[in-house]
């Protein structure tokens, strides 16, 4: 029994530190910067915690998101404010935020359009949407789990397909991670699955 107990704790610090170097990427890192720091932020598809924790600590006011069964992992945080429900559907008001992000999120849909469409319902106008995924079709779709790929140009398009003027974009080379921020124009986006008029954003 013994033995069994220091194998649990064991394994618990190593999730713990793995935990906690994984909020300390270079696209970790590149968010936070760009979030900047006084912001109501949702963080989308937060896993156990760890970056949205950090977000909160840079200053900010952060709802961590994901699924029942995985948001109870945040718990760890006790100062961290957590929310269950689908990435498709946000029990959100309009608006209600300065920032959203989603890291390595929307690879994992088949329809990412409606999907990014939601999350720019509940971010106020002059608002901002910042998305991670990996960067063009071998990086991501090497990865089972993976629907769809995306390189700067494509998803600048859904971008503004969505209502969003991208504001700036980067890829992390260490992670071959794309990162993009738009910031919202449309206010009519605020009509929950809208359909918008397709526009092709020059960058």
């Amino acid at each position: 029994m013994t033995e069994w107990i220091a194998a649990q704790r064991q394994d618990s610090l190593r999730h713990q530190f793995l935990a906690l170097r994984a909020a300390y990427t270079p696209r970790v890192n590149l968010v936070l910067k760009w979030i900047g720091n006084g912001h109501k932020v949702l963080d989308i598809g937060c896993s156990d915690g760890s970056i949205s924790e950090r977000m909160r600590m840079e200053g900010n006011h952060v709802i961590a998101f994901d699924f029942h069964g995985v948001i109870e992992t945040a718990s760890r945080y006790p100062l961290l404010e957590t929310k269950a429900g689908e990435a498709h559907d946000l029990p959100f008001a309009d608006g209600e935020f300065d920032v959203v992000t989603a890291m390595e999120l929307i690879e994992h849909y088949e329809e990412p359009e409606g999907l990014l469409k939601e999350w720019v319902r509940v971010v106020k106008l002059g608002g901002r949407v910042i998305v991670t995924t990996p960067d063009g079709q071998e990086a991501a779709m090497k990865h089972p789990t993976h629907k769809v790929w995306f390189n700067r140009r494509k998803l600048g398009k859904l971008f503004s397909d969505c209502g969003l003027t991208v504001s700036r974009a980067s890829r992390v080379k260490e992670q071959a991670t794309l990162v993009v921020e738009g910031v919202k124009r449309d206010k009519s986006i605020e009509l929950k699955a809208q359909d918008t008029t397709k526009k092709l954003d020059p960058n």
